[in-house]
């Protein structure tokens, strides 16, 4: 609310909440202004809402596991929807639903995906290491590792920021604090040929 009080426009995202929290936003949706309790009214009129929730997901993945699926079938997407919206329908009230501008599926992120999203985080690590006067590189079988350990089809990218974190991050925090390089050295990081880590030269 406060957001919105000092900002005119605004892309206002609303993460999953409990099923009640988002009955709060009718009065938004039909009078595109909300109340809140101290009586401070907020106007939503030039604002966008994304409410974002992972209603379904436990069903397509139950049913992406189901007998034949590796048989790509035409409809896939199709039933996947259904699937997605018969779960939104059973945990939002209709008067919800019904007010939603537009619906929009997303499909599971796939190993490319998440070297994608790797390669962006990695760039932003960049920036950081540079700020202390240093500078990686890391080789295609390092990400490959780096993607493998990241990605899990159930939780999406979730686990590849705790990834980075792991085995590229510690390690170049290792390498940095033992003085093991000098400040104008580009470590090099690369995938170890016989043990499950990386190394850093």
């Amino acid at each position: 609310m406060k957001i919105l009080r000092e900002r005119a426009a605004a892309v206002f995202p609303k993460p999953q909440g409990k099923k009640g929290r988002f009955q709060r936003y009718l009065q938004v949706m039909d009078e595109g202004r909300l109340t809140d309790s101290t009586g401070v009214t907020v106007d939503f009129k030039n604002t966008i809402i994304i409410f974002t929730s992972n209603s379904g997901s436990r069903e397509v993945s139950e049913f992406g596991r189901g007998i034949g699926f590796l048989a790509k079938k035409e409809n896939d997407k199709e039933l996947s929807n259904s699937l997605i919206m018969k779960s939104l329908n059973t945990h939002f009230a209709p008067e919800f639903i019904n007010r939603l501008d537009e619906i929009i599926m997303f499909n599971p992120l796939t190993k490319k995906s998440i070297e994608k999203i790797a390669k962006l985080e990695l760039e932003k690590l960049k920036t950081r290491i540079a700020q202390l006067g240093y500078k990686f590189v890391i080789t295609p079988k390092a990400m490959e590792f780096l993607v493998d350990k990241g990605f899990d089809s159930k939780y999406g990218a979730r686990p590849l920021k705790r990834a980075i974190q792991t085995y590229i991050e510690n390690g170049l925090g290792s390498v940095i604090m033992e003085d093991r390089v000098a400040a104008d050295h580009i470590i090099h990081i690369s995938k170890h040929t016989g043990k499950d880590e990386l190394t850093f030269k």
